[in-house]
């Protein structure tokens, strides 16, 4: 059986109030390959893990549940998740989001068919709070296509969320072993693919972000996510060469002149 074009890959944690429209978001997707879908639940303790293996049996496509581990975390639950997929592109959807169109996946797909230099692409994020409704275009601008390679990345997270993202499996999968020893979320994850190519931001709202008290990022003060940012940052600069790191060091020293020094304890 020939490797599916896509690999839609779910990962999820404790998202049984939200999974279940995810999956569905996946499901309608229309594209003219095989697409599978690959759920890394990390040691759910709700619901999720019955909803899913609930869903898989009515679907019609291929779907793989990975064996339930004990609980990996973050980074851990992405590294091994990666590993499992078979497709030519790995397109992210966390379990408490969604992809709001049908085309999802034909849209992001068509740039990196048409240019082998491309790594990755992405699109505009809908993010909507769940403690009033309230909607914000993430990024904050008029939607346009863009082009960006590395170092512009470095100097911010353009993509918002892994849920916005497509990836080339090749260059996912030559992601270098010691990141996964850091906190990495997808700013991380888009940086060390883009060593493989540039990445093209799409000028099409394609996926909806939940704010909500249980989202991992998501329910963090600004100032809390910037603590974050910074404490990590360290780590980050030391994965890169100039003038990636430079830039990466600019945004460390903002942020430590801002509100003080790191954390040393952070992972």
């Amino acid at each position: 059986m020939p490797n599916p074009l896509v690999t839609c890959l779910v990962v999820t944690h404790n998202h049984e109030a939200f999974i279940e429209r995810a999956l569905d978001s996946i499901g309608r997707q229309v594209l003219d390959r095989p697409f599978e879908i690959v759920v890394a639940d990390d040691s759910s303790s709700d619901a999720t893990l019955d909803i899913v293996e609930r869903w898989a049996r009515s679907h019609s496509g291929e779907v793989r549940i990975l064996p339930r581990e004990a609980r990996l975390g973050i980074t851990r639950n992405y590294q091994r998740a990666f590993a499992e997929c078979r497709g030519e592109f790995i397109a992210v959807l966390e379990g408490d989001d969604e992809w709001l169109t049908s085309e999802k996946l034909s849209l992001l797909t068509r740039p990196l068919r048409d240019d082998p230099t491309l790594a990755m692409a992405g699109n505009y994020t809908s993010m909507v709070d769940e403690s009033d409704g309230s909607e914000t275009l993430l990024p904050d601008e008029s939607p346009r296509m863009r082009r960006l390679d590395i170092l512009e990345l470095s100097r911010g997270n353009v993509f918002s969320t892994f849920s916005a993202c497509l990836y080339r499996t090749t260059a996912v999968m030559a992601i270098r072993p010691e990141t996964y020893e850091l906190l990495a979320y997808d700013w991380l994850v888009n940086l060390s693919v883009l060593l493989r190519g540039d990445a093209v931001l799409i000028p099409e709202v394609l996926t909806m972000y939940r704010r909500h008290a249980g989202g991992v990022w998501s329910a963090k003060t600004q100032q809390q996510r910037d603590e974050q940012v910074r404490d990590i940052l360290p780590g980050y600069m030391a994965l890169f060469e100039p003038p990636v790191s430079d830039s990466l060091n600019e945004m460390y020293q903002y942020f430590v002149a801002t509100l003080g020094p790191a954390n040393r304890n952070e992972p």
